[in-house]
C-alpha cells in the first residue's frame, strides 16, 4: 500500500466513524416507550415529528461534512508529494585539517569579503598578519557598500619567493576602479596553508608619486590601486616590500603607464633611454604579464633584490629582469633592467628583412641611446617606428623643459653628400612624427652625420658587401637629455 492509498483508506474509516457517532447519539436521545406517561403519550406524534425533523437535519449535516472530508482527501491524493529538504548546515570557516591548497584559502577569504563578514576574514587571516592601524583601514574598506568582488578575476597569483607566495584579491568600486588586497601565504610543516601577511591598499606617498596623480591602469584602462606604494600615515613595517614595487612597476610598463614606472625607478641609476627601450620591446611583442605568478624573486637581501617578470603573448613567452635597491629612506626602487631575451625574441619575430631591430645600444660618449631603423635609401617612418616614437613622446610629455637629440645616419652606399642629405631627411621625418605626437618643436634638436659614424662595418674583412652591417647603420639615434 502506497502513501496515497493509505490516505484514502484511513479517510473512509474516519467518515464511517463520524457517521456511527451521530447515529448512536440520536438513538440515545429518543424517548423510551415503557417510561412514557399517558400525558406525554397524547403529545407523542408531535414530539416524534419534531424528533424526525431533527434527525434529518443532523443526518444532512453529517453527510455534508463527510462529503467535504472526502473531497479534501481526494484533492490531497491528486497533489504531487513535495519532499522537504532540511536546511544545510553552514560550512565551517576553516576545514578541520586546515587548507590543503593556497587557492582554497584564498577562495575562503574572497567569500568572507563578498559576504561583508570582516570577523570571518580576520579569523581566516590570523592574529599577527596586520598592524592595528592597517587592520582598522582594511575593516573600513571591507564594509564599504560600493565594493564588490571583481566578477572577471576575483583572485590572481602574483608571484613567489623562497618563503611564500603572493596573491591579489581584486575588488571593484561602483565607478569601476580596481582595488587589490595583497596576501602572502605559506605552507607549514603539516602541509596546510596559512596567511603570513595581509597588505591593505594605501595611498601613494606624494614624495614618491608626485607624477602619479593618475593611478596605474590595467589592460582595459581601469585605474588600479595596489597594496601600497607608501602612505604618509603608514608605519615603517607597512612600507612596500620589493615584490610589491616589482609588481607595480611591471604592471606600469605593460600598460605604458610611464608616470608610475618612472616614479618607481632610481633616476641616478636607470636612465630614460633604457626604460623607453623596455616599453618599446613590450609594445612591439604585444606582451602581457603571465597569468599565474608572473613574478619570481631570485635573490632577496635587506638592501638588494633581483626579480624576474615573466610575460607572454599569443605567440611567445619571455621575461625581463629587475634589480632593486633601497634608497636613503628605506624605500625599494628599480635600479636596473635586463631584457636581452625580450629584445632577441622581438627581433626574431620582426623577421630579417631589410630593417634591423635593436632598440637600444651603448653610446660611445656614455649612457644609452634609442635606435630607429630605416629601409635602404628611404626616410619614411614605419608603423613600428611610429609606435616607438609614441613612447618617446609620452616620456617627453612628463616635462616640457626637457630636450631630445636626434642624430641621423646612413650606410656607405652612395656619395658622401647624398648620404648626409639622406640622414638629414631621416631626422626631419622623426622630428615631424614627434611633433604630430604632441612634442613641442623647441624640445627637439637634430643633426645629420651621413655615413661617418657606422655602428657596424659596411664591408666584410675581404672587402665584400656586408648587408647586415649596413642595415644597422641606416638609423636615427635618440638621446633623451634628462
Amino acid at each position: 500500500m502506497n502513501k496515497i492509498q493509505a490516505i484514502v483508506f484511513f479517510g473512509i474509516i474516519l467518515i464511517g466513524a463520524i457517521t456511527s457517532y451521530f447515529i448512536l447519539f440520536n438513538k440515545d436521545a429518543s424517548p423510551d416507550p415503557a417510561t412514557t406517561t399517558p400525558a406525554a403519550a397524547s403529545s407523542q406524534p408531535a414530539a416524534n415529528k419534531a424528533q424526525s425533523d431533527k434527525d434529518q437535519n443532523q443526518q444532512a449535516a453529517t453527510k455534508s461534512k463527510a462529503d467535504k472530508t472526502m473531497a479534501a482527501l481526494k484533492n490531497a491524493a491528486q497533489k504531487p508529494l513535495v519532499k522537504k529538504t532540511p536546511p544545510k548546515a553552514p560550512a565551517p570557516a576553516k576545514p578541520a585539517g586546515g587548507f590543503t591548497s593556497e587557492k582554497a584559502l584564498m577562495d575562503a577569504l574572497a567569500k568572507a569579503v563578498q559576504d561583508k563578514n570582516t570577523e570571518l576574514f580576520f579569523e581566516l587571516s590570523g592574529q599577527n598578519t596586520l598592524s592595528a592601524s592597517a587592520k582598522a583601514r582594511l575593516t573600513a574598506l571591507l564594509k564599504r557598500e560600493d565594493l564588490k568582488i571583481d566578477p572577471q578575476q576575483a583572485l590572481s597569483a602574483i608571484g613567489r619567493s623562497q618563503n611564500s607566495t603572493r596573491w591579489a584579491l581584486r575588488l571593484l568600486t561602483s565607478s569601476g576602479e580596481v582595488i587589490e588586497i595583497l596576501t602572502d601565504l605559506d605552507k607549514d610543516a603539516k602541509g596546510t596553508w596559512k596567511v603570513l601577511k595581509i597588505r591593505p591598499p594605501l595611498a601613494m606617498k606624494k614624495s614618491m608619486a608626485a607624477a602619479s596623480s593618475s593611478n596605474p591602469a590595467n589592460s582595459t584602462g581601469t585605474p588600479i590601486k595596489t597594496g601600497a606604494l607608501t602612505g604618509s600615515d603608514m608605519e615603517d613595517s607597512e612600507l612596500p616590500d620589493a615584490m610589491m614595487v616589482a609588481y607595480a612597476f611591471s604592471k606600469a610598463v605593460i600598460n605604458r603607464d610611464i608616470k608610475t614606472a618612472r616614479a618607481l625607478t632610481d633616476p641616478e641609476r636607470l636612465n630614460n633611454e633604457k626604460l623607453a627601450a623596455l616599453l618599446i620591446a613590450l609594445e612591439e611583442g604585444e606582451f602581457r604579464l603571465k597569468t599565474d605568478k608572473p613574478l619570481v624573486i631570485t635573490l632577496s637581501r635587506d638592501d638588494l633584490t633581483w626579480a624576474i617578470t615573466r610575460v607572454e603573448s599569443s605567440k611567445e613567452k619571455s621575461e625581463f629582469g629587475l634589480e632593486m635597491s633601497t634608497d636613503q629612506k628605506g624605500r625599494w626602487t628599480i635600479a636596473g633592467l635586463t631584457f636581452s631575451k625580450l629584445i632577441s625574441l622581438t627581433a626574431m619575430a620582426a623577421g630579417g628583412g631589410d630593417i634591423a631591430y635593436t632598440p637600444i645600444h651603448k653610446n660611445p660618449q656614455g649612457g644609452d641611446s634609442l635606435v630607429l631603423y630605416f629601409e635602404f635609401d628611404n626616410e619614411q617612418v614605419s608603423a613600428r617606428t611610429r609606435k616607438q616614437l609614441a613612447i618617446v613622446a609620452a616620456i617627453l610629455g612628463e616635462d616640457k623643459k626637457r630636450k631630445l637629440h636626434i642624430n641621423g645616419h646612413a650606410d656607405a652606399k652612395g656619395e658622401d653628400n647624398y648620404n648626409v642629405a639622406l640622414s638629414k631627411r631621416r631626422t626631419s621625418a622623426v622630428r615631424n612624427a614627434l611633433i604630430e605626437l604632441g612634442v613641442a618643436a623647441d624640445q627637439i634638436v637634430t643633426q645629420a652625420f651621413g655615413e661617418t659614424m657606422p655602428l657596424k662595418p659596411n664591408f666584410k674583412s675581404d672587402g665584400s658587401d656586408n648587408p647586415t652591417g649596413r642595415a644597422q647603420n641606416r638609423r636615427t639615434e635618440i638621446y633623451l637629455d634628462f
